[in-house]
């Protein structure tokens, strides 16, 4: 059963957890496998947002929004699942662009 998270693309890395984000261009919708291991979704991501391949998938860091703050995805060992991802999840992503 397919996922939609919905995915911001931001100008800079939070360098903590409250960091402010600017954000880059209108959120978008992402269906995914909550089976999607992390390093799957962050090439998903770079097709999705029309990233170039030139940054390595490592450097695309992805952020999970919570009431309280950002939590980094950075284990890509761990599926999506494993993070608590739902419908309507709100994702941030920083690219390196």
């Amino acid at each position: 059963m397919f996922t939609a998270v919905v995915v911001q693309q931001s100008s800079k890395s939070p360098t903590n957890p409250h960091d402010p984000i600017d954000i880059i261009g209108p959120p978008i919708l992402v269906k995914v496998l909550k089976s999607m291991k992390l390093n799957i979704f962050r090439l998903k991501l770079m097709k999705s947002l029309k990233v170039s391949l030139f940054p390595r998938r490592e450097a695309i860091q992805v952020w999970l929004k919570l009431s309280d703050g950002y939590v980094p995805l950075d284990n890509d060992r761990h599926d999506l699942e494993w993070y608590g991802i739902e419908n309507g999840t709100y994702l941030v992503v920083y690219t390196g662009d």
